[in-house]
């Protein structure tokens, strides 16, 4: 079953040394396109964007990655049983 979604992406159009335009997409850099007018290249941007698409299927991917422990992870319950700390009492100001 599909369904429509509308998903909004920036054009971005470039006016080229030699006077065409390169049109692309940021949100994909690898599409872009050059052509003799700004239109033509929005045009052939678009045409080529949504061809494209209706070729690739998009997936999400959790990614297991080993991560260490906190460094500072050894140094918890340290002085607990030192008699020292039980009679530090910490005040908050009124």
């Amino acid at each position: 079953m599909y369904r429509n979604l509308n998903q909004k992406v920036t054009l971005l159009i470039e006016t080229l040394k030699n006077g065409q335009f390169a049109a692309s997409i940021f949100e994909f850099p690898n599409f872009i396109v050059v052509a003799q007018t700004r239109e033509e290249a929005i045009a052939q941007l678009q045409a080529t964007f949504l061809e494209r698409l209706s070729h690739i299927e998009a997936i999400s991917w959790n990614v297991p990655l080993s991560v260490s422990p906190p460094t500072w992870l050894q140094f918890v319950g340290v002085f607990q049983d030192n008699g020292i700390s039980s009679n530090i009492v910490v005040q908050s100001p009124k």
